[in-house]
């Protein structure tokens, strides 16, 4: 009953953000920008995120391996295609990361190996997505004219590199037996270990780090495709700046795949570049759809691997 009522509240939660995201915009002019959609564009646009769940693909295979969780790179980048599925098809993005963890787990049922695996995968997603806000700060406050809105990027930004920081610390700590007594804890504890033996580590977390900040760049020049495919033409940089702190705010899990807060959250961001209302709508919502898109091939993949006569007819990568 719980699960539903949660559902329900996610539903409601997307459904009225994306009334007021329409609601607030001219609706024929969002018309207009779909009408003369580039479809070049669009195609270099799934071309990056394509190449973003590769990459993806990659800092989890190192992230596995320094867990004790062997992971060939075709095999973690399938995963993550299929997880990007789960991920439109279930009403949290949790539900991709829990199916990434039993793809992997399944294997050798060392479920709390691959478990860790893409728990750690995640803080360092979201950690090093919060360092380029923060990096990004001095050039967010002076594009940002409203005083909530520099206070937003400040909290996203330090808030997230703190947290970020403090969890690493964290792993460090070897906790007493009556901490440990309590499993949340003894949870927490235990992948802030893993954190730390994964993300500072001389050999691989310098190449994690890089690979991480090249996913959010994919992103945005994904989203810099998708406006050129209406004809715009936005500041590379500006969008450098913004898209981080709304897709750290689309990862909330309060929607259903992060749609209205998504389009919510760009409609405001994209104000500051002065890019009008409807124009910020339709990249958002071509972004959300290009990753439905993507989400459909993951869900090919998925129907191959769960059918072992379709898999071996169709071709797949070593690993």
């Amino acid at each position: 009953m719980r699960r539903w009522i949660l559902l329900a509240l996610k539903l409601a939660i997307s459904g009225g953000l994306l009334y007021w995201a329409f609601r607030s915009v001219d609706l024929g002019a969002v018309a207009g920008h779909f009408a003369r959609i580039d479809a070049a564009w669009i195609t270099a646009a799934l071309a990056l995120l394509a190449a973003q769940i590769a990459v993806a693909g990659q800092r989890w295979t190192w992230i596995a391996e320094k867990l004790g969780a062997p992971l060939p790179v075709a095999r973690a980048v399938r995963y993550s295609a299929i997880a990007a599925f789960f991920n439109q098809a279930l009403p949290s993005t949790v539900g991709g990361d829990a199916m990434r963890a039993w793809l992997l787990g399944r294997g050798d049922r060392h479920w709390k190996r691959a478990i860790y695996s893409v728990v750690v995968d995640r803080i360092a997603g979201v950690g090093f997505l919060a360092a380029i806000v923060a990096a990004c700060l001095p050039w967010s406050l002076d594009l940002i004219s409203a005083h909530e809105g520099r206070a937003a990027v400040i909290v996203i930004g330090f808030g997230g590199v703190a947290g970020f920081a403090l969890g690493l610390a964290l792993g460090a700590v070897r906790p007493g037996e009556r901490l440990t007594a309590w499993r949340v804890v003894r949870f927490s504890f235990e992948i802030a270990a893993a954190a730390r033996i994964a993300l500072v580590d001389r050999a691989r977390g310098i190449g994690i780090a890089v690979l991480s900040v090249v996913i959010h760049f994919l992103t945005v020049g994904a989203v810099w495709c998708l406006a050129r495919s209406i004809a715009l033409a936005p500041n590379a940089l500006a969008l450098l700046i913004l898209i981080p702190p709304v897709i750290l705010i689309s990862m909330i899990p309060v929607s259903i795949g992060g749609w209205g807060i998504r389009e919510s959250a760009m409609v405001v961001a994209f104000g500051y570049a002065r890019i009008e209302s409807s124009q910020a709508l339709a990249i958002s919502v071509l972004y959300g759809a290009s990753n439905l898109v993507l989400g459909g091939v993951g869900g090919i993949i998925w129907i191959a691997e769960r059918n072992p006569s379709l898999a071996a007819a169709s071709p797949k990568p070593h690993g």
